[in-house]
């Protein structure tokens, strides 16, 4: 373990007086002397003679210094580097991502966020599988689920819609449903969550009463833009985040289902560790995130 008193030390060969190194310390001269004191009784070893107008280093003393005061100034050298790496933008950020949420309505937004601050390099981790932050060391990470107990600083990105969609071909051989029970007697495409291998029921509101419906069909896919493409397709009826299907309500592709039973949307966070220590370049993309 390093003695506290070394800069002290270094303090007094370098003023040649107790006095001097105290004033450049902020601290008073007997503090001062009490340190060299401290430090010559744990390293059994006269540091400095003292007479009553001068403090010389003795031959020990000033091997010691000429030993440790380059170590000692490459360490303040790294320290004061440290602090400006804090405040500049540059270097890794590491990001967990949902696949093809991640992929379709994130990474855009990280891209653009480089485009700004070219120093940057994005290591992004593309997944559905929920992984610990901390131990596979991201930085941020992008999801809707979040344990109640997690020690994990959470920030609202934005709400995801779920709605119920189909189209006009489907349409022409299949009455519309009316209410969320009618599904039973249509050809609902599934969607199987790659991270639980669990096919994810449909919910929808009525009144404030949450239904939930098991779809079945003869599609399962574990992929929302697959499901999007089985639906243009005319193959059947699906619930999709709103944001894939946008465009295509608004041009007519397809269209929407049971808007009166739309359940609350979700919410997408974006999560960090800590809100301690957080380099500038991590602060940065979680304003340019959030604020988007």
């Amino acid at each position: 373990m390093l003695p506290k008193q070394l800069l002290h030390f270094i303090a007094v060969a370098n003023a040649g007086s107790f006095s001097g190194a105290a004033r450049q310390m902020g601290i008073s001269p007997a503090a001062m002397s009490m340190a060299i004191t401290t430090l010559e009784k744990n390293l059994e070893i006269r540091l400095f003679s003292r007479s009553t107008h001068s403090v010389q280093l003795t031959a020990e003393g000033e091997s010691f210094y000429d030993k440790i005061s380059p170590l000692v100034a490459e360490i303040a050298t790294q320290l004061e580097y440290l602090k400006q790496q804090k405040d500049n933008i540059s270097g890794t950020i590491k990001i967990n991502l949902p696949y093809e949420m991640g992929l379709n309505f994130i990474y855009p937004y990280l891209l653009e966020f480089q485009c700004k601050y070219p120093e940057i390099i994005l290591d992004l981790h593309f997944s559905d599988k929920v992984l610990d932050l901390i131990e596979h060391k991201f930085d941020i990470g992008v999801g809707n689920n979040i344990n109640g107990d997690s020690q994990l600083i959470a920030r609202r990105l934005r709400e995801m819609r779920l709605v119920t969609v189909t189209t006009t071909a489907y349409l022409q051989d299949h009455l519309p449903p009316k209410n969320p029970d009618d599904l039973s007697g249509h050809n609902c495409i599934a969607y199987r969550s790659p991270s639980s291998g669990r096919v994810t029921p449909w919910l929808f509101l009525d009144q404030g009463r949450i239904i939930r419906i098991s779809p079945h069909g003869t599609l399962v896919l574990n992929s929302s833009s697959a499901i999007v493409h089985a639906v243009l397709a005319g193959k059947g009826i699906a619930t999709v985040p709103y944001d894939y299907v946008s465009a295509a309500i608004h041009n007519g592709q397809c269209i929407q289902l049971l808007p009166q039973f739309e359940p609350k949307p979700k919410t997408l966070w974006l999560y960090y560790p800590s809100r301690k220590f957080l380099s500038s370049r991590v602060k940065q993309l979680i304003s340019w995130l959030t604020e988007e």
